[in-house]
């Protein structure tokens, strides 16, 4: 068992949020990998077949010219998007319940089974608090849509501010559905209570969240140049880079490789971001609520009361 010498509950300004995230992860990086990714594993092999799947009744159907058909390939589009909507959905829920876990016992002697058994504890909430997401959605997309319309005549500028004011609307869904998870609060009023409590620091929360998806994305990217480098140069010399790519059984496989390790990629995003929602999130705790504050003042409490 490994003691994780951490404080969660803290105020945090944007610098000590990366700092102390990165700090975090290099003690825990190997258990939390081990945690998580082997539930990943199965929805990759999924993935891959679809994809393959997907990439020869399209390229079948494009050569033959057969058009009637092309009703399959929609449908199998729409079947790899629903997969993809519910996968990005649930997936991510693995870290924040790691992190939560990783709070309560303060030490890493836990394993993948308790993370998996609190992620189906609260699979009811997940469903609940997405269905409301969608709700609050659709009442907030005329403002966004005017919001963005706005920005695109604001050359670079405008797509950051865009992209910051996103984020800020990101995390405050995030934090509801934490607050929500800790039956601090119901379902719809978590939106609410979720701005309250980022309210006074929201949108310096909101670049910081920004500036690390931003940052995990440019990673990301640079990682993923060296496999598809390696997938093109074997495809050049298997198979060359011409319409038999499209066609052959090694070319779909090459094709279905490269979107499954896209879908990897981003996986590792989503839930690196999500860790950090959580950060941001006990770090809002202490600057609005003061809890860590409280609690400390409570242990004090306790400790004069046993010397007594």
């Amino acid at each position: 068992m490994e003691k994780i010498d951490f404080e969660f509950i803290k105020n945090r300004d944007v610098g000590e949020l990366i700092q102390d995230y990165l700090s975090l992860f290099k003690k825990i990086f190997r258990h939390f990998n081990r945690c998580i990714f082997k539930f990943i594993l199965p929805f990759l092999a999924i993935f891959l077949v679809l994809f393959f799947f997907a990439s020869s009744l399209g390229v079948d159907i494009f050569y033959s010219k057969d058009w009637r058909t092309s009703s399959v390939v929609i449908i199998m589009i729409l079947v790899v998007m629903l997969v993809a909507i519910f996968y990005f959905t649930f997936i991510p829920t693995f870290g924040l319940e790691y992190m939560f876990l990783l709070k309560e016992k303060e030490n890493t002697d836990f394993n993948g089974k308790e993370v998996w058994q609190r992620v189906k504890r609260h699979m009811g909430k997940y469903i609940v608090f997405f269905l409301a997401s969608i709700v609050v959605m659709l009442i907030l997309a005329i403002p966004l849509a005017l919001a963005a319309l706005i920005f695109t005549f604001i050359p670079i500028a405008g797509q950051i501010a865009f992209g910051i004011a996103m984020a800020c609307v990101l995390l405050v869904f995030v934090c509801g559905l934490f607050l929500y998870l800790e039956d601090r609060e119901t379902v719809f009023d978590s939106f609410l209570a979720a701005f309250r409590l980022l309210r006074k620091k929201l949108l310096a929360y909101g670049l910081t969240a920004y500036i690390f998806r931003l940052l995990v994305g440019i990673s990301l990217l640079l990682i993923t140049i060296i496999p598809s480098a390696i997938l093109g140069v074997i495809a050049y010399n298997t198979i060359g880079f011409n319409e038999q790519i499209l066609i052959s059984f090694g070319g779909k496989i090459m094709i279905s490789i490269l979107g499954t390790l896209v879908i990897l990629f981003s996986t590792i995003s989503s839930i690196y971001t999500m860790t950090f929602y959580t950060l941001i999130y006990f770090s809002s705790l202490e600057a609005t609520n003061k809890e860590g504050s409280i609690a400390q003042l409570d242990q004090i409490g306790l400790t004069h009361d046993e010397d007594n």
